[in-house]
């Protein structure tokens, strides 16, 4: 197949296979439907907030929050009551079932309660919400790519470099979590109905409209929440910081101020495996002995922030960068699907991107002493 050679092309090419299941009929404004919902129940929507396509003429193209009107800070963006979440509630849920899941990164009974919803349909409890998930498209992370799909990432990050890359455990999802561990079926709908948990989730609960926030951290950071994890209140999210007229509404996967830890150790490669896409910058990479987060300068262009450089994350981002130049010219004449490999060649990209940046800033000779 053609190597396509720059990002913009490699997304054009994976939008284009994202069309949603043919389970909902694309004339239903789904978003609508939620919002009036969350407001029947008890919830709140900012008026000066809209919920929308980012690419308004392409129905494919992934759903934003933007301001239409300038919001201070701390105004509330919106409010969703706990009846409306979707849990690991359950009559049946058992201590012996509790304990042996207890370890699962993937929470079980949120995924057999999603399943339950999904499968109910406009007789659910939730039909706006589960309609929306219904009607977008299913999912296309690492874990449900195809065989020869998983193969290829999988050699990439092994074959080419002296220790393997991360993300280290992108198909666990499916084959390890949900059919071991969960003792989940086979059956696709089901499959894809735990990896929207896994993707949407805020541990073991779902949120509608707060699954429609995109991440993005940095100044684009814009919104902080409270109660997700409490037993009755609601969930709100409030602005972190004033937000113009315009500007997309964004969460953090790993940089919220309730994240705790988990920038040490979740940057851009585990948000490939487990959301799948490539971080907009700034992104926050964790690779081997080598730990830096790559931000837009100022006055353009792009800077890297580095724990430290010493020679062995120097030599290390070294392989990192000649391993994905030389995985880069094998792809060439690999045959996947199309959507699986405009995905590689994407994080592939990344890869030879901070790896150059990294050592062209720990070579600066105006380092001096610091190496």
């Amino acid at each position: 197949m053609k190597l396509l050679t720059t990002s913009q092309q490699l997304l054009v090419l994976l939008a284009s296979f994202l069309v949603p299941a043919p389970t909902r009929g694309d004339d239903v404004n789904h978003v609508e439907s939620i919002i009036e919902w969350i407001r029947e129940k008890g919830g709140f929507f900012n008026p000066n907030i809209e919920i929308r396509r980012v690419d308004r003429a392409d129905p494919t193209s992934r759903y934003g929050m933007f301001a239409n009107g300038n919001l201070v800070h701390k105004e509330k963006l919106f409010e969703i009551p706990r009846k409306c979440l979707v849990t690991d509630s359950s009559d049946d849920f058992d201590e012996e079932e509790e304990e042996e899941e207890e370890d699962s990164a993937l929470s079980c009974q949120t995924a057999r309660n999603l399943i339950e919803e999904m499968r109910e349909s406009d007789a659910s409890a939730r039909t706006p919400f589960v309609n929306y998930l219904l009607a977008e498209p299913w999912s296309h992370l690492p874990s449900s790519w195809s065989v020869e799909g998983k193969k290829t990432l999988g050699n990439m990050l092994k074959k080419y470099t002296k220790n393997p890359l991360p993300p280290h455990s992108f198909d666990m999802w499916i084959d390890h979590y949900w059919r071991e561990v969960c003792e989940g079926s086979t059956d696709p709908f089901e499959e894809n109905a735990a990896l929207i948990v896994v993707q949407r989730s805020w541990d073991d609960v779902l949120i509608p409209v707060y699954d429609m926030l995109s991440h993005r951290n940095g100044k684009y950071l814009n919104t902080e929440d409270a109660n997700v994890h409490h037993l009755t209140k609601p969930i709100k999210v409030r602005a972190s910081r004033a937000i113009e007229a315009g500007e997309e509404i964004y969460t953090s996967y790993n940089m919220c101020k309730d994240c705790g830890n988990r920038h040490e150790t979740y940057g851009t490669p585990q948000i490939f495996s487990d959301y799948g896409f490539v971080e907009q910058y700034p992104q926050r990479w964790i690779l081997g002995p080598a730990v830096f987060d790559i931000n837009e300068a100022e006055g353009g262009g792009l800077e890297v922030d580095a724990d430290e450089y010493t020679p062995k994350n120097i030599e290390y981002m070294q392989g990192v960068q000649s391993g994905m130049k030389e995985a880069a010219e094998a792809l060439k004449t690999v045959d996947i699907p199309k959507n699986e490999m405009a995905s590689i060649l994407l994080y592939n990209e990344a890869l030879i991107k901070a790896s150059t940046l990294f050592l062209e800033a720990a070579l600066d000779p105006t380092l001096g002493d610091e190496l």
